[in-house]
């Protein structure tokens, strides 16, 4: 029987990929992860005050102790969209064996953070400025300064959670270890052109990216090592849209190099990531298109098993991970577009 964790002594080949020996205590998931994960999760908030972390962040974490690689994430609508609507994407990553944080710029709490707030809606996402959906927010607001702010806090959050998580942990999940050397890169919407720019300020920071429904351009072809998988929605990118073609998924994954996979998923939309309040929300203000009849419950496992399978690939070094992402046939779910890089 397989062990979920221990001494790490082989050299994983799968479809070309070659995971090079390890000697490592750090979790490796075996199961199907299209499944729930094995693992018991729990929950806390950093803030400010008392914790002194520069935005708040709230942290998913295995009860069980051990070693566990680390996924950072940032919400929709470069973090305006509160990390709580994302709660059963990422805890149900985090069963996979993953310490996930999620920090957003836009928190609904009164007395704090009374600088933020949700931009305006409605707003063509075809608009002639060329920006996508960064066309989203009030220029009273000064969208480039706005931008370079969110950046820059999200990789000040980050680096603060590298030299300071393992100190909270001790106190709040005893035996729980984050590995950062294990760092993988998330981001939902234009949450993910945040971590395109954390990514680029330092290229071996992460040891792999997943981009969800990117609504960010990746400028020109990126010349260093880093796994990627960015995939969409059918219904994403049609009235009313919350992505636009040039500012998508196909076009970060023509300038990505391999290993790289993209898809299409057929028959759900953008908010279909979030929990059902915040797909409740979406569809009563028409922001993205919706459908009554979509099965967040099917959705939601493929979309934690996609990115568990992705990561189990390249941060747990578990190459029997590899066939869930590159095998339609194990992957539970239709695809409009499918495509994969990772003979490298």
């Amino acid at each position: 029987m397989a062990i979920p964790y221990g001494w790490v002594f082989t050299i994983l080949t799968v479809a070309g990929a070659v995971f090079p020996a390890t000697v490592s205590c750090l979790y490796v998931d075996t199961g199907n992860p299209y499944d729930p994960g094995k693992l018991q999760v729990s929950s806390f908030v950093l803030t400010s005050i008392p914790d002194g972390i520069p935005k708040r962040a709230v942290v998913y974490h295995p009860t069980e102790p051990g070693d566990y690689a680390v996924m950072f994430f940032v919400p929709g609508l470069g973090g305006f969209v509160p990390s709580f609507l994302y709660d059963n994407f990422l805890a149900n990553v985090s069963t996979h064996g993953y310490i996930v944080a999620s920090s957003a710029w836009f928190v609904p709490t009164f007395g704090q953070d009374t600088k933020s707030r949700l931009p305006t809606f409605g707003r063509d996402m075809d608009s002639p400025s060329g920006k996508g959906i960064m066309s989203l927010f009030p220029e009273e607001d000064g969208e480039d300064n706005l931008k370079a702010s969110r950046s820059d806090t999200y990789w000040k959050v980050l680096i603060w959670l590298q030299e300071n998580l393992a100190t909270v942990l001790s106190s709040r999940a005893p035996g729980v270890q984050a590995r950062f050397d294990h760092l993988g890169l998330s981001g939902h919407s234009a949450g993910a052109g945040e971590i395109y720019s954390i990514m680029m300020r330092n290229t071996s920071l992460a040891q792999a990216a997943v981009f969800i429904e990117p609504a960010n351009r990746v400028p020109e072809p990126i010349d260093f090592y880093l796994p990627g998988l960015m995939f969409g929605t059918e219904y994403g990118e049609e009235t009313p849209a919350c992505n636009g073609q040039g500012f998508d998924f196909r076009q970060n994954y023509e300038n990505w190099q391999c290993p790289r996979a993209m898809s299409n998923v057929k028959g759900f939309g953008h908010c279909d990531i979030m929990s059902p309040l915040g797909w409740n929300l979406c569809r009563l203000v028409n922001f993205c298109k919706t459908v009554p009849e979509t099965d967040l419950t099917k959705y939601h496992m493929f979309l934690q098993g996609y990115t568990a399978a992705f990561y189990g690939t390249y941060l747990q070094n578990n190459g029997d991970m590899l066939k869930y992402v590159t095998d339609q046939d194990r992957i539970p779910i239709e695809f409009l577009e499918f495509k994969t890089d990772v003979n490298c």
